[in-house]
Order: structure tokens, then C-alpha cells, then sequence
């Protein structure tokens, strides 16, 4: 699981996915999709508007660059089956978020 904290706000977010895209030819940036406090839905976080990227699970912490194209295991094993239920998580549909916090074992 990687915890980070939102700029300007101290609150903490849940990060799901990592990944980059390059935006020209020596170029890119970061996006990450991640759970936002008494929210849901994953949404889309840039670099800049995230800082204190941690990674807190069994497995050590490892860095940013390590951890790129980074996804949550239960997320890729839903986005793996089922596309419907991976995209009605991301955008936040009730019934679709509860099977995705059943899944976790916890609210995201």
C-alpha cells in the first residue's frame, strides 16, 4: 500500500496506481490514481500536487522510480477480469466501490 499527503491540504491519500506519460520527447510526467479521504472514486493526482510518497506495506519501501507503472493487486486483478467493474470504481458508482472495499478488506 503507498500513503502520500496532498499539497497545501496535510490530508492523506491512498495511491492505486502509478504510472507516467510522456509529454514530449525528453519528457514526462506522473499520475497517480489514488483514493481521497470521505470520497469515492480514484482519481488522478499529478507529481506536484502530492509530496511524502510512502510506501507502507510488508515489503520495505522502495522509491518513486522503483515503483513506477505501479498497481495495486486487487486493482490489476480487477482490471484483469472485469473492465466494467475497474472503470465504475474509478469513476465512484456505489455499488461497484463496495465491492472494491470488500475486496480490500478495508475502506480505501
Amino acid at each position: 500500500m503507498i500513503r502520500a499527503k496532498v499539497k497545501n491540504s496535510q490530508k492523506f491519500i491512498y495511491i492505486y496506481q502509478i504510472y507516467y506519460q510522456e509529454k514530449y520527447k525528453e519528457d514526462f510526467c506522473w499520475h497517480f490514481l489514488v483514493s481521497l479521504p470521505m470520497t469515492i472514486g480514484l482519481r488522478v493526482m499529478y507529481l506536484d500536487e502530492v509530496y511524502d510518497i510512502k510506501n507502507i506495506d510488508k515489503h520495505g519501501s522502495r522509491n518513486i522510480i522503483d515503483l513506477y507503472e505501479y498497481q495495486h493487486p486487487v486493482l490489476k486483478k480487477i482490471l484483469d477480469e472485469d473492465w466494467e467493474l475497474y472503470n465504475d470504481i474509478i469513476e465512484g458508482i456505489d455499488k461497484a466501490w463496495l465491492i472494491f472495499e470488500e475486496k480490500l478488506g478495508h475502506r480505501p
